[in-house]
């Protein structure tokens, strides 16, 4: 069986090495390894230039769907998986992706366990899940774009993943579009990854406001920011009211989060 693998990479220099030798280290192992670079200015590309993998160079910073793009599209066989550079995969990674496809399931998704180290990572893990448990599900609302493998020829007949998703959400309307075809894909809970981003208050705020911006509408117009600030107190009084009695760490980030996002929002053009 091949199987190709791609890994986007924006300014991963923390994390790369340990992402590219745990796909190095897998069990099945995979028949090429792709790194896309989108246009980092930190010593990425010096770091993967120590293994002996495609490179594929960015001349400028399009973002995560295009980068995954990048790699679907020079992925030289039919299964291409994909796992993001701030992740690293266990042993049985791509082998447990791979023996979930059949001829009627087009998609694979893992299983992403958080490093769990500061307050905002739990935070993090309560409030922005990238799971869905420990059972099979056929078609969840979606499957992590850092830890797929799909079928080649089906994400080109769906036009790829949509280009305006930059940093987030391309992998939610990907299967989106994938349903509406009438296509299955399956979440595998036994295909772990491990994610290495640790966050502190703001960062995992930044992180969260990417995270929910396609939900709603986009906030370029007064009325839309005044819609965006009353969701943005919503959200607040959700979080605050879920973690009071159960999870007191996590208040001072619940409230700091109205103020950040209702920031942002205003300064969105």
């Amino acid at each position: 069986m091949k199987i190709s693998v791609y890994v986007p990479c924006y300014n991963s220099e923390r994390t790369i090495e340990e992402c590219i030798q745990s796909l190095k280290n897998q069990s099945l192992k995979p028949n090429e390894i792709i790194v896309i670079n989108d246009c980092s200015i930190d010593n990425t590309t010096k770091k993967v230039k120590k293994f002996k993998v495609r490179i594929l160079n960015h001349k400028e910073n399009k973002g995560l769907a295009e980068a995954r793009n990048t790699g679907i599209k020079n992925a030289k066989n039919e299964l291409v998986a994909a796992i993001d550079s701030d992740c690293i995969a266990e042993k049985d990674w791509l082998k447990n992706l791979a023996n979930s496809l059949n001829k009627k399931i087009v998609g694979v998704g893992g299983k992403l366990i958080e490093k769990e180290k500061t307050n905002a990572d739990k935070w993090r893990v309560k409030h922005m899940r990238q799971h869905w448990g420990n059972k099979n599900i056929i078609n969840p609302e979606y499957v992590a774009g850092n830890n797929t493998l799909f079928k080649k020829s089906i994400i080109k007949k769906i036009n790829y993943y949509n280009k305006k998703y930059k940093t987030n959400y391309e992998d939610v309307d990907l299967c989106k579009r994938l349903r509406k075809q009438k296509y299955e894909y399956i979440y595998q809970p036994k295909a772990k990854a491990k994610h290495l981003a640790e966050d502190n208050t703001k960062s995992v705020l930044d992180r969260h406001w990417k995270h929910m911006f396609w939900d709603y509408p986009t906030p370029n117009t007064f009325s839309k920011k005044i819609l965006k600030l009353i969701i943005n107190f919503y959200t607040m009084l959700k979080f605050l009211l879920s973690d009071i009695f159960t999870r007191t760490e996590f208040i001072q980030i619940d409230m700091n989060l109205f103020f950040h996002h209702t920031k942002k929002d205003l300064k969105y053009k």
